[in-house]
């Protein structure tokens, strides 16, 4: 009894809701996944060269970020690197980005992370936003609550259609 077009109507929208959830999950989880790589790359001790705030301009507004350079040995030949962390681009906030440079100065021994396939390829610190982890939360979530909805439509529509044949009796 019930219209083909809206059953169509009704499973595009689910689709097109649930794709947005895949794409905000997995969106979310490269980099939480790339970072968690990152923590098991072998690391080394490192010369530190530079470790100073910079700042650049994006959309009027000053965004801050520790600029780093250091040099490291690997199997006798010296490296040099500029990544304070995987995938970080900077904050608004001066005194976050001072904590990362006091942590990066405060360390005994600087240590730096590298790709074993890719010596060339390092960092200071693996990759860590907590912010991704609310996103992976909001993006299982909204898939739950897609789910639900598609459910009490079904029940919904079914209801709809026996009051329909009741009604025709």
């Amino acid at each position: 009894m019930i219209d083909t077009y809206s059953a169509i109507g009704i499973v595009a929208f689910l689709l097109l809701f649930y794709a947005a959830a895949l794409w905000i999950l997995l969106r979310a989880t490269w980099p939480v996944r790339f970072g968690r790589k990152v923590q098991r790359w072998p690391s080394v001790p490192a010369q530190l060269q530079q470790c100073v705030i910079d700042s650049r301009s994006v959309n009027n507004a000053d965004i801050y970020y520790v600029s780093v350079k250091y040099t490291y040995t690997l199997g006798g030949m010296q490296y040099s690197g500029a990544n304070l962390m995987m995938g970080h681009g900077g904050s608004r906030s001066r005194e976050a980005e001072e904590v990362k440079r006091q942590r990066v100065l405060g360390m005994p021994t600087l240590m730096v992370r590298h790709d074993p396939r890719k010596p060339e390829i390092s960092t200071i610190f693996p990759y860590e936003n907590r912010m991704l982890y609310g996103i992976f939360v909001f993006g299982v979530l909204w898939m739950t609550f897609l789910l639900c909805y598609a459910i009490l439509q079904v029940f919904a529509i079914s209801a709809l259609e026996q009051e329909i044949v009741q009604a025709l009796i």
